[in-house]
């Protein structure tokens, strides 16, 4: 507008500079021209006027209105040049009677320099505003400049859209796409999703150098009650095909889905980040899983994780594995301390609910202790065809929660971590409820229930709810086992340590044990 504005006043001024210099010759030649003569002079200052007024209307978009200021100054200097004029003019008729031959050779001499005058001032103002409008037009462009790199800025909340733009300006109504989103966030600021299915074909790197701090950590969050979907469907499967690798610190993710990924539907590789009423679903390995690389040390593996209030269910490892990989959580391999799951439930995957799997020998370590509470996990280890039947031999373990393991070669190595479950359920689950699966340390297992588990019907195996027995001084306190006696594949539940308020089953009858303290297995008094 400022470029405008410029732009008009300095053609008014042109404009009134010629109609004064026109109405000057008229009056210095008024005695001696025919009528005629004025009426043409007339004529030709409208025709070079009115095209210069409709081109500026063209140039400024009908705001010419806009700029009372130059609208006012013209008919000021325009009054000013015509006053003078018809003052000259009354003069020259009063005197054309008395003035000699000689008087008016030298007064048309004096005229013709006038005009001469007049016609270089006319000039000189005309490359005037030149060189000031292309001033203007230069100082625009800068603005503009400017004004792109503030938009470019993303200083605050940044939105995105499925339809979101590289080049947007992360505005609600000019939302950028989730990537760019991610790479321009700045610490205690959030990616805002508004709803829709985001379809990617290959993963989301939050990378190291992209993380948060204590203070103020970077957010990822649906915009409000909306229904986001992170959809992968189009990746191939490929132990590197995760869909969101989040290896930055300090980033809290919330209210999204995220399905069908080659791998992973997330890997967490970083530190205190928080992840908060997710779904993972129908993702080609673990729903959730947190777990460093191999060959980096123990310091380096990722701790301080929170992972809560997230579903993972349907998630299925359908390569060469036939579903022994797909658990709906995990932390295992390569974590480190302090990663806690609460209020999360996993159900219909084709292996474990939770899996904390330990390789000492191939990843230099153990595990890191792990928290689960408030968590439920039910239908693991079973798939379903179309028809909705069960497909045993296409699944791995089914257990509800399994609470460590151990490589043959870690035999005799010190591969145990003392986990902590509190507050949780298992029921319905291939396998067994709750399992120590080979992790010989002190696990801590208080006020959980598992109900009817052991449902594998293919191996003919029984399978408990509660086998902790190689947890050597497990602490076990305020467990419920119960059974249904039409489950003949319900073994007996066993314990290795203390055993204190709870109630437990032995040849699927439910016993009340108030306190005792054994090895191997649970056996009546």
């Amino acid at each position: 507008m400022r470029k405008d504005k410029g732009k008009i006043k300095k053609r008014i001024m042109a404009i009134v500079l010629s109609v004064a210099m026109t109405m000057s010759n008229m009056t210095v030649f008024a005695s001696e021209a025919a009528p005629d003569t004025g009426e043409e002079i007339q004529t030709a200052v409208d025709e070079s006027t009115e095209p210069e007024n409709v081109q500026e209307s063209a140039e400024t978009g009908g705001e010419t209105q806009s700029s009372p200021a130059s609208s006012e100054k013209a008919p000021d200097e325009s009054t000013e040049h015509v006053s003078q004029t018809q003052t000259e003019e009354s003069k020259d008729d009063s005197e054309e009677t008395s003035v000699t031959e000689q008087e008016s050779e030298k007064e048309s001499e004096s005229v013709t320099r006038t005009e001469e005058s007049t016609q270089t001032e006319t000039n000189t103002e005309t490359e005037t505003n030149t060189e000031t409008e292309t001033a203007s037009e230069t100082e625009t462009e800068l603005e503009t400049e400017e004004t792109l790199e503030r938009n470019a800025d993303y200083s605050g909340d940044l939105y995105v859209s499925p339809r979101g733009k590289s080049d947007g300006a992360g505005t609600s109504d000019s939302p950028l796409d989730l990537v760019t989103a991610i790479s321009n966030i700045e610490s205690g600021k959030s990616v805002i999703m508004q709803g829709g299915t985001y379809a990617f074909s290959s993963r989301i790197e939050i990378k190291e150098s992209n993380s948060g701090t204590s203070g103020n950590p970077k957010t990822i969050k649906a915009d409000g009650d909306a229904e986001v979907v992170l959809d992968f469907s189009e990746m191939a499967l490929g132990s590197s095909n995760q869909g969101v690798l989040l290896a930055g610190d300090y980033w809290q993710i919330e209210g999204i889905t995220v399905k069908g990924a080659g791998d992973n539907g997330m890997l967490i590789k970083g530190s205190y980040n928080t992840i908060d009423n997710c779904v993972f679903t129908e993702n080609r390995d673990t729903g959730l899983q947190i777990c460093g690389d191999k060959g980096s040390t123990y310091s380096d593996w990722p701790s301080n994780n929170t992972i809560k209030n997230c579903t993972s269910f349907l998630n299925y490892d359908n390569g060469d594995t036939k579903g022994e990989n797909a658990d709906g959580f995990a932390a295992k391999l390569a974590c480190g301390d302090n990663n806690v799951f609460d209020g999360c439930i996993a159900y219909s995957n084709s292996d474990d609910g939770w899996d904390l799997y330990s390789k000492f020998t191939e990843y230099g370590n153990k595990i890191g202790v792990v928290t689960v509470k408030n968590c439920v996990a039910f239908n693991n280890g079973f798939m379903f065809d179309a028809a909705g039947n069960v497909i045993d031999s296409e699944a791995g373990d089914g257990n509800g929660f399994k609470l460590g393991g151990t490589a043959a070669e870690d035999k005799g190595k010190d591969n145990f971590t003392a986990h902590i479950v509190e507050n949780c359920v298992a029921f319905n689950n291939a396998l067994h409820g709750f399992t120590d699966n080979e992790n010989r340390e002190a696990i801590q297992l208080t006020n959980c229930t598992s109900y009817n588990n052991g449902l594998d019907s293919i191996s003919g195996s029984k399978y408990s709810n509660f086998k902790m027995y190689r947890a050597s001084e497990g602490r076990n306190r305020g467990l419920l086992s119960l059974a249904v006696s039409a489950n003949e594949y319900l073994g007996d539940d066993s314990f290795n340590g203390t055993l204190s308020n709870s109630v437990v089953v032995k040849s699927n009858k439910m016993y009340s044990v108030t306190q005792q303290t054994q090895r191997k297995s649970w056996l009546t008094a």
